[in-house]
């Protein structure tokens, strides 16, 4: 599969599900005119005073959030080009350490601890 591929896949088949129960399903692969374009773009882990492109530490494929209240109950990384664990432990940790996540480049989502990564 290629990069992404699986990931659209996933987002698209759950997207009307999380829908009626009050969740946004925010994804960074997928296609402009096909997927909905409030919930296509990217999401990445970043830290410092301010989120800048030299301050993101990962991206990420997915993320269930509130649409009251903008906090993110999931991310989710899809690994589709490596099963090299270095890389995985890699997302996984600069997931954890980041001052927070972003989507579109705007850092208004809410990540504690209801979040869970998987």
């Amino acid at each position: 599969m290629s990069n992404g591929t699986l990931t659209t896949q996933v987002a698209r088949s759950l997207q009307h599900e999380f829908d009626l129960q009050g969740f946004d399903l925010l994804h960074d692969h997928g296609t402009k005119g096909i997927d909905p374009p409030d919930r296509l773009g990217k999401l990445r882990s970043w830290f410092g005073p301010i989120l800048k492109f030299e301050s993101v530490l990962a991206d990420l494929d997915i993320a269930i959030v509130s649409h009251h209240d903008k906090k993110v109950y999931a991310l989710i990384e899809i690994e589709e080009t490596t099963e090299k664990p270095k890389v995985i432990l890699g997302d996984i940790l600069a997931t954890l350490i980041g001052k927070g996540i972003a989507f579109k480049g705007k850092h208004d989502l809410q990540v504690g601890e209801w979040t869970i990564f998987l």
